[in-house]
């Protein structure tokens, strides 16, 4: 790729700058009535569609891009959190027995080191450490489903 002189790579911009240049390219679609704009730079891929199923729908390309921009703001409102990962592949349990509560719910305060769930693979139960403090904005995933390695299972603020 040829750089642009005075053009910051994407990687340098924040999430604002990131939101303002989606909203500079649904400008650009919807200004110049484009059906489909794509562009991919270092890793990230925004695909801006419109056309036939916005115009059929009665959704007017506008309406459409406002929707495409209040997806990207909460994909950036997303990305401000960090997200607690399955370390191993096994079924999540979010509490030590059917009967007891859960280790954690949304809103509560954890620290660094606390339990947050277990993981049971091969009939072996073992607990999930919370690998940062912060407040569990929300739980991705509910007890007794199988998750493999990486996946996320909550997503916490560290600032809250």
């Amino acid at each position: 790729m040829i750089p642009i002189p005075g053009r910051k790579d994407i990687r340098g911009m924040t999430d604002s700058e990131r939101l303002e240049a989606v909203r500079r390219l649904l400008h650009l679609a919807d200004a110049y009535g484009l059906a489909e704009l794509e562009v991919e730079e270092d890793g990230l891929k925004v695909t801006i569609r419109g056309g036939e199923t916005a115009a059929s729908s009665g959704t007017s390309r506008s309406q459409s891009a406002d929707m495409a921009l209040a997806n990207a703001e909460a994909a950036a409102e997303r990305r401000r959190f960090h997200a607690i990962s399955s370390p191993m592949t096994g079924v999540f349990y979010r509490s030590a027995s059917p009967e007891a509560p859960p280790f954690v719910e949304a809103g509560d305060r954890i620290e660094e080191g606390q339990a947050i769930g277990l993981i049971e693979a091969m009939k072996v139960f073992s607990e999930i450490p919370a690998d940062r403090s912060g407040r569990v904005v929300e739980i991705l995933v509910a007890g007794g489903q199988l998750v493999s390695q990486n996946d996320p299972l909550m997503l916490l603020d560290p600032d809250g």
